[in-house]
């Protein structure tokens, strides 16, 4: 997965085309299908160097953010197991099958 900057750190940073488009990648030279008006890196490189996808500048500054965001997740109460349903067997009320009971 590739990152972005403090520039482009949120959706609205990173300016959108009204459709898609086949862009190089900077560094590898992959094609790389996207809707941003600027592209830099596609996502392995970007995560590979920590550089913005959009910029290639680096992402150093995010890595604060990231891991902010991931002990905040971590430390959010978790709900409770859910109870496993209950199983009731029935077994035969009559000789011949034809109506049930709980056992």
């Amino acid at each position: 997965k590739g990152g972005f900057c403090v520039d482009h750190g949120t959706s609205a940073q990173r300016p959108k085309g009204s459709v898609g488009r086949f862009v190089g990648c900077r560094d590898c030279g992959s094609e790389c299908m996207t809707v941003y008006v600027d592209f830099a890196l596609c996502p392995v490189c970007s995560h590979s160097t920590s550089r913005c996808m959009i910029c290639g500048e680096g992402t150093a500054a995010d890595a604060d953010v990231d891991a902010v965001v991931d002990a905040a997740s971590t430390s959010a109460p978790k709900a409770a197991p859910k109870a496993a349903p209950k199983v009731v067997r029935m077994l035969p009320n009559t000789p011949n099958f034809g109506g049930m009971r709980p056992a």
